[in-house]
């Protein structure tokens, strides 16, 4: 808990510093690159909410996949390769995470694996 603590204020603290312009920055116009960062910063933080609300309804396995090919998809990536990492990616986490270290990730309400 403690170390999840840190990460989240230390992503604070990094999203903050990146949203206050130097004196170097202040001076020069807005970047139209930034733009699309923020479209995509925006669209990460509400994909990373509907995870987390999809996460008791549908489980860990099916919102994890969810998430990961549709991120993986909006970075560019064919749909096949979204499709493989994204399942590359759920086969290890239930692996090591429940096999191995025997974690019970949460199955939701519909009870898929």
């Amino acid at each position: 808990m403690m170390l999840a603590g840190w990460m989240v204020l230390g992503g604070v603290v990094h999203l903050v510093r990146s949203w206050i312009p130097s004196a170097s920055q202040a001076s020069k116009s807005v970047d139209p690159s930034v733009v699309p960062q923020t479209r995509a910063f925006l669209l990460f933080v509400v994909a990373l909410i509907c995870f987390v609300v999809l996460i008791p309804w549908l489980g860990f396995t099916a919102a994890t996949w969810l998430f990961a090919f549709g991120m993986i998809w909006y970075q560019g990536s064919a749909w096949y390769q979204a499709l493989c990492v994204s399942t590359l990616l759920v086969l290890g986490i239930r692996l090591l995470f429940g096999m191995l270290f025997h974690v019970q990730l949460p199955a939701g309400v519909l009870g898929l694996p």
